[in-house]
């Protein structure tokens, strides 16, 4: 049985952060774990620094690190100064329940100044600079340019995907297009690629100080070539000669291992050795090519066995060797490369955004942090701005950006608060760095070092079971500067508790993988058989708790359990939808929250696939391929049975030249929507479970395509040549990823990494089984010898380092398991068990961990540990965790009857309307002159154009003049030139169509053909008239027909607007029979907008 472990010293030297009296003064830390109260604590400071320290609105700095984190703090400081000014004003006993605004208010109840300050910061409150990293660094740049030397009307890219494809793609040409031969063949049998080079840097590319190892000089390849490709032509030479005597030896000779040289492996090599030789490639080297070598036959023979002698083998020998040293000396030169790379890529990517005047999110951090370290006038400016700031979410930060804050606060004359929760500390993938928070924790003295220790969101029982679990191991995440400390329950507050059948079960559900589904005599069950085992177990106990809150059996607090309030946490996109596949068995709704990008999606492929074939419907094969898709339905059937029904397949052609030309003539979004209308698109995917997640998808892709096409004026080509590029690239933009398929009461799939920050009643944690094991290079750590500093390792092969990564990883999968389980509210479900694979993953180390690390490598000797258990001593050790206390309970995985759950069935329920007891405000209006003239009959409502009378045939004179000049006047003929330019594509791509389009207008209107000339001349002069002297681009032939709008809507606000108020001025004016027409209508408006139109 395990003990709890104390509590460390380093916890200790914490103080217990008090919102009222911790002193605001100096750099403070305060470790805020999850659920108790961070966003409420970062408000009250905020009110805090109003009230005691006098300061403005926009004096006080508030950084976070999403655009979410900082609409919501926005919200909270918003609505904690309002309830402070209601306080101050009168409300105070509505608002006694509130202790810390009981406490904040009590000594300013009363004073005016106060109670203007905090007024003043209500109504500028839109001052209030509350913002993002990058916010603030982009407003400091742009207010502070000459500061800090920063270019003006600077665009800012939020993917700089492109822009390091192009820099690869130079690289690649640089010092690949005129490599040596064989380097390269060895290059592409390495998997060496333009589309390897961009995972690599794009991964790394974030990190300005990263530290790349090895460090080398360029090694010299070239007699290492020469040497492997003169002895490889020799062998080439002596094979067609050697063969039949190889052949004999290997078969017969009797000194032979007949092990190693049995006759099907022999003739195997011989084939293999055939095919080598006679092509020219010599990397890579056939699998066997070394038992062709003296040495190994040599150490193949039978006791006593005397070698054969044969001069190939002696020659495969020494070709043998070549070939490892020209192997070793293009891997030294491949990783000289890489290492080249990164520098390359870091020089000239400023160099690129300098000439092209742009700048990424990661250069604004930069280039503050730059000005700051090589200059005082940005320093002072910022100091002189703000005087307070607080910084959320600071687990996330980095070296840099730390460095940013310390230098600019860490003065006597300012404050700076440091929020945050290591254990917490989850998004390493986007660049921020644990041990800065680490080294700006050691900075602070511990006096300024504080925690919040009471637990707001989960139910008690919960609570205590996370302490439990955690308290299971010591150094519970890794490193001992990170602790884990105890949380309380909040006390004397009301709480709704899940009850299921009238009884409260234990929170924490730890579910043990029965042997009986092992695939191992020892009870070890591989993770490709656990996955979807575990997945169907808890779909079918998610159904039995949704039909349990059908019926009342499953409530949280007075109201059923729904399915709304269940979510699944996992760390890949692929279980979720494993997860999904097996919700939607037993008939429960599910939306995935996926950061996964669209191009990544099946439903991309598909719609290349269909958008290639609209551009090109004469290929037969790319128009049958895209009939193959889900989308258009096609079985193999179908497309065979389109060689026989000719009629079938000429209407399919017909349909996507229709496409084709819709394309073409009004842009992608017009063919987009007339292609899913006719092919029934919409219905069809619908037809699938997951037709929801299909339908969003494609028309997602649509919205993409079209958005792409508009902004960046491509044509066909270009835009699917621009679209398949996307599907490539490795980076996934906010605005790419996959959105929501529904939002109605769902169960919840989500990644850990998305869901932090949020809050479910159940969660489902089912896969938390990822190897904390790091061998393949390359991999990033942070080196102990070097301060910590951050690393890549391109390929040393120095085991410290692999050493190193691997505890970073087993860390990481510590703090996204903590992250997982304190999403709860009042129940949580972790599932384990004996699973090869997963003898280092998260719950190994707090359920399994030897009761002491005797060497650095903490993660091979876990591994260790677990693999020599057997699965009842595991069981055992899991079980004990049970401390009778009814907080966890630990289990078989339950085999539940998968019932489908019915979500459209409901409790009988009397239900009663409910009354309404608002006010509508009946005054406010949207108004149009229309509107104004409604009750007079004298003002009949009148079409947009002019009316043009009785229609005759305006008769042509003789001897014309078929100048514009000469064009007939009056209404018909104003309203003809009206029609033409309405629909005319400026651009004049067509002529003949736009010449037919004047001659079918002038027999609209009636006038003579013999205008057409005229009027076509005139035409082209008007598109290219320019518009603007100063732009003389700025012209109509640049305007796309899908740009152009006919008429304008507008809106402009009024406020109490009658017509006698507007008779009166009239009158005043002299405006008398004016005045008299207004006064006759009698419109009164109290307030609104009114409405109207722009034409042409």
């Amino acid at each position: 049985m395990r003990t709890n472990y104390p509590v460390s010293e380093e916890h200790n030297r914490m103080n217990t952060f008090d919102i009222m009296c911790t002193p605001l003064t100096g750099i403070n830390l305060i470790e805020a774990s999850a659920g108790t109260g961070k966003t409420h604590a970062i408000a009250g400071l905020f009110l805090r620094l109003i009230l005691e320290k006098e300061l403005l609105i926009n004096e006080i700095l508030v950084v976070t690190f999403t655009e979410a984190a900082t609409e919501e703090l926005r919200d909270r400081i918003r609505k904690r100064l309002r309830a402070a000014h209601e306080a101050l004003t009168g409300a105070y006993q509505a608002l006694s329940g509130d202790d810390l605004l009981v406490k904040a208010v009590a000594p300013y109840r009363g004073d005016k100044r106060t109670g203007d300050a905090i007024n003043n910061a209500l109504k500028d409150f839109d001052k209030a600079a509350i913002y993002t990293i990058h916010g603030f660094c982009q407003k400091m740049l742009r207010e502070h340019a000459f500061e800090c030397g920063a270019l003006f009307d600077t665009e800012l890219i939020a993917d700089q995907h492109d822009l390091i494809r192009e820099l690869i793609d130079d690289f690649w040409r640089k010092h690949f297009y005129d490599a040596p031969p064989l380097f390269l063949q060895y290059a592409f049998s390495a998997q060496q690629s333009r589309a390897a080079y961009m995972k690599l840097v794009s991964k790394q590319f974030s990190q300005p100080d990263l530290t790349i190892v090895p460090s080398l000089e360029k090694p010299d390849i070239e007699d290492a070539h020469h040497n492997v490709e003169r002895l490889f032509y020799q062998l080439k030479d002596a094979w067609s000669e050697c063969r039949p005597a190889v052949e004999q030896i290997l078969l017969q000779d009797s000194s032979l291992n007949r092990t190693a040289y049995r006759p099907h492996t022999v003739a195997t090599m011989l084939v293999e050795m055939d095919n080598y030789l006679e092509s020219d490639a010599v990397f890579p080297l056939f699998k066997g090519f070394e038992k062709f070598t003296s040495a190994r036959i040599a150490q193949s023979l039978k006791k006593n066995g005397v070698p054969p002698n044969h001069e190939f083998f002696e020659r495969c020998n020494e070709f043998y060797d070549s070939y490892t040293a020209a192997h070793q000396a293009f891997e030294r030169y491949v990783l000289y490369l890489k290492q080249k790379l990164f520098a390359y890529i870091r020089n000239t990517s400023q160099d690129k955004k300098r000439v092209l005047n742009v700048r990424s999110f990661d250069d604004l951090i930069g280039d503050v942090h730059y000005s700051l370290k090589t200059g005082s006038l940005l320093a002072s400016a910022i100091r002189k701005k703000f005087k307070a700031a607080l910084i959320d979410e600071f687990q996330d930060t980095d070296p840099v950006q730390y460095d940013i804050f310390f230098t600019l606060f860490n003065t006597p004359e300012h404050i700076l608060f440091l929020i945050g929760d290591p254990k917490q500390a989850i998004y390493r993938f986007r660049g921020a760095d644990i041990f800065a928070y680490l080294k700006a924790a050691s900075d602070i003295p511990d006096q300024h070092r504080h925690t919040l220790t009471t637990n707001w969101r989960a139910e008690p029982n919960l609570i205590s079971a996370i302490n439990r679990l955690f308290l299971n191991a010591h150094d519970q995440f890794i490193f001992k500067d990170i602790q884990f400390h105890t949380i309380a329950p909040a006390p004397n507050i009301d709480r709704d508790v899940l009850k299921i059948s009238d009884a409260t079960e234990p929170p924490l559900q730890v579910w043990f993988i029965d042997q009986k589904y092992a695939n191992k005599d020892d009870g070890t069950i591989h993770k490709a058989s656990a996955e979807p085992l575990v997945a169907k177990m808890v779909a079918a106990e998610i159904a039995r708790l949704a039909r349990l809150g059908q019926h009342g059996g499953a409530v949280i607090g007075s109201r059923p359990l729904c399915p709304g309030d269940i979510a699944v946490l996992v760390r890949k996109n692929r279980q979720a939808r494993l997860i999904q596949e097996e919700l939607v068995k037993v008939s429960v709704p599910s939306v995935l929250y996926s950061a996964e990008s669209i191009f990544e999606s099946p439903e991309a492929r598909e719609v290349v696939r269909v958008i290639s074939a609209i551009a090109e419907p004469s290929a037969e094969m790319k128009l049958k391929a895209a009939l193959a898709t889900d989308m258009l339905g096609f079985t193999a059937n179908n497309l065979v049975a389109l060689n026989t029904l000719q009629n079938e397949w000429e209407a399919i052609l017909s349909r996507f030249y229709q496409y084709h030309e819709e394309w073409n003539k009004s842009g992608f979004i017009k063919m987009f929507r007339l292609l899913m209308q006719k092919e029934g698109i919409r219905r069809r995917l619908l037809l699938y479970p997951d037709g929801e997640r299909r339908l969003t998808n494609v028309l997602q892709c649509g919205e993409v395509l079209h958005r792409a096409e508009s902004e960046q004026k491509l044509g066909m080509k270009g835009l699917i040549k621009w679209f398949v590029g996307q599907r490539e690239g490795e980076e996934t933009s906010e605005e790419f990823q996959i959105r929501l398929e529904t939002d109605e009461n769902a169960v919840k799939l989500v990644t850990i990494h998305r869901s932090k920050g949020l809050e479910y009643p159940i969660v489902f944690c089912p896969f938390p089984w990822d190897s904390s094991v790091i061998k393949k290079e390359p991999f990033a750590f942070h080196d102990p010898e070097n301060k910590n500093h951050l690393t890549l390792d391109i390929g040393t092969g120095n085991s410290n380092h692999a050493l190193y990564a691997s505890r970073e990883e087993l860390a990481e999968n510590m703090r996204l398991l903590y992250v997982a389980l304190t999403r709860a509210k009042h129940r949580c479900y972790l599932v384990w068990g004996k699973i090869n694979g997963a003898e280092t993953a998260a719950p190994a180390y707090l359920f399994h961990q030897p009761r002491q690390f005797i060497s650095q490598d903490i993660v091979a000797e876990l591994a260790d540990r677990v693999a020599s258990l057997s699965y009842e001593e595991m069981l055992a050790e899991v079980a004990a965790i049970q401390d009778g206390q009814g907080y966890i309970t630990v289990s078989h995985l339950p085999h539940v009857e998968s019932a489908p759950y019915n979500a459209f069935q409901r409790r009988a329920t009397n239900y009663q309307p409910r009354c309404f007891t608002g006010t509508i405000q009946r005054d406010w209006t949207i108004a149009s002159y229309s509107s104004l003239i409604y009750d007079d009959s004298s003002y009949a409502d009148q079409p947009d154009y002019d009316h043009s009378g009785n229609m005759s045939v305006i008769e042509y004179p003789g001897d014309p003049q078929t100048d514009i000049f000469s064009f007939p006047r009056g209404i018909r003929a104003g309203n003809c030139i009206h029609s033409i330019f309405e629909r005319l594509d400026f651009t004049l791509s067509q002529p003949e169509k736009e010449r037919e389009l004047i001659r079918s207008s002038l027999a609209q209107y009636g006038l003579d053909e013999h205008w057409i000339e005229a009027l076509w001349t005139m035409v082209q002069n008007v598109v290219v008239a320019p518009l603007d002297s100063s732009r003389p681009e700025l012209v109509l032939k640049n305007v796309h027909k899908r740009d152009k709008r006919h008429e304008l809507e507008f809106y402009f606000p009024f406020d109490n607007i009658t017509a006698q108020g507007l008779s009166a001025i009239f009158s005043q004016a002299q405006y008398g029979e004016f005045a008299a027409l207004l006064d006759r209508l009698g419109f009164k408006l109290e307030g609104g907008f009114m409405r109207g139109f722009m034409d042409m």
